[in-house]
Parts: structure tokens; sequence; C-alpha cells
């Protein structure tokens, strides 16, 4: 199955996916895991967000703190079902605008499923970080970090989320897939794509870390 090939051997499978469809079953797969993955992680996100509602000032009653957690909890499922496809038309729109600043051959689908497809390592990376946090009773997804934010002690603050968002092998093979993935749909050699996706994914990551300078609004 090409969800499987793609993380052994891209270049034959995206050559393969070139040729024809192979997203409907792969997009259902990966909004199934997105799901699950959410449904996991649910119980340690529910610790956190009622430890921020019920630091809030006024304090907030039992009805209105239920209240806010069952619209966070479908928030967040609902979020993880339309995120898999809200990604991958919306990368696959970007990564064919680069296709045509560089003169490539691929088209909008393709390039769409290069995007999906590529989304497989995130995710595996979410569900193993979720399945350790679980079993080893963390009381929070970040007790178990598998990416630089492991050699922080103080999680926050932006040089934590760059490395958090940088230095994750997740997410680095993620990246190899999207270059390998472009090469091979816009019959382009890989180093010519390589520095437009590259420099593109970390401007985006520079950029939201320095979301972290940001000082928190006082409570009310």
């Amino acid at each position: 199955m090409a969800i499987f090939q793609v993380l052994g051997s891209p270049t034959t499978a995206f050559e393969r996916l070139r040729e024809r469809g192979g997203w409907v079953a792969a997009l259902v797969l990966i909004t199934l895991l997105s799901v699950a993955t959410t449904y996991l992680q649910w119980p340690l996100v529910e610790k956190e967000v009622l430890v921020q509602l019920e630091s809030q000032q006024p304090p907030i009653g039992a009805a209105e703190l239920d209240m806010a957690l069952g619209v966070t909890r479908v928030m967040a499922w609902v979020t993880a079902a339309i995120m898999p496809a809200a990604l991958m038309f919306f990368v696959g729109l970007l990564l064919f605008l680069l296709n045509m600043i560089v003169r490539g051959e691929g088209s909008y689908m393709q390039l769409s499923k290069v995007s999906l497809y590529s989304m497989i390592p995130g995710l595996l990376g979410g569900l193993l970080t979720t399945g350790l946090a679980v079993g080893l009773g963390a009381d929070s997804i970040s007790d178990v970090m598998l990416n630089g934010g492991v050699f922080f002690a103080e999680k926050s603050g932006f040089l934590f989320t760059l490395a958090s968002s940088v230095l994750d092998p997740f997410g680095l093979w993620s990246l190899v897939l999207t270059v390998i993935g472009a090469a091979v749909m816009m019959r382009k050699p890989p180093k010519s794509v390589a520095v437009w996706i590259v420099g593109a994914w970390l401007l985006v990551r520079v950029g939201t870390s320095l979301f972290a300078l940001i000082p928190a609004a006082p409570a009310v």
C-alpha cells in the first residue's frame, strides 16, 4: 500500500502516485489516525485546560466549567477531523505555486498528494508521544518530548519553541518526504526544490516561535 511504501521507498511511491490516484483511502486513514491521536490525548489535554479555566479570575461556576470543557473537546475533535484535508489542499496549493516558479511539470492534485502523504511521519510522532505519555502516567503531553525541547528545563520561550519545532525527527522526516515528492511530481532535481521548501519551512517555524516572545495578558 502506498501509505507504507512512502515511508520506506518514497521516490518509488511518489512515482507511482504521480501516474494514478491513491489519495482518497489515504486521506481517510490519515484522518482516522488524527482523530484517534486527539482522542487518546484528550485526558491529558483536559487536565491542562481545567487548570487554566480554574485559575481564571473571577472564578467560573461548575456549569460554565463543564460547558467550556465540552466545547473545547468538540473543537479538538472537529479540528482533528478536518485538518488533514485542509492541509492537503492548502499545502498542495503552495507547492503548485512553487511548481510554476521553477517551471515544473506537476499538477495541483499531484502536489496535493505529496502534501497528504508527507503528513504521515508527523502523525506517527504524535501517536508515539501520546502512547508514551499515557503509558508513563504523565500529567501533560509536554512531559514527554521527542524533539529538541527535551533539552530545556523551562518549557516556554522562543528558543524552547524553536528547538521543539526544528529539532523534531518526525517533522524533519515529513520535510524530506515533501522535498522528494515535490521533486518527483515537478520533474526537477531535489536540490532545486529543496532550497525553496526548506527555506519556507524554516521561515514558518521561526515566525511561529516569535509568538512565544509575546507576554501573556494579565489575569483580570
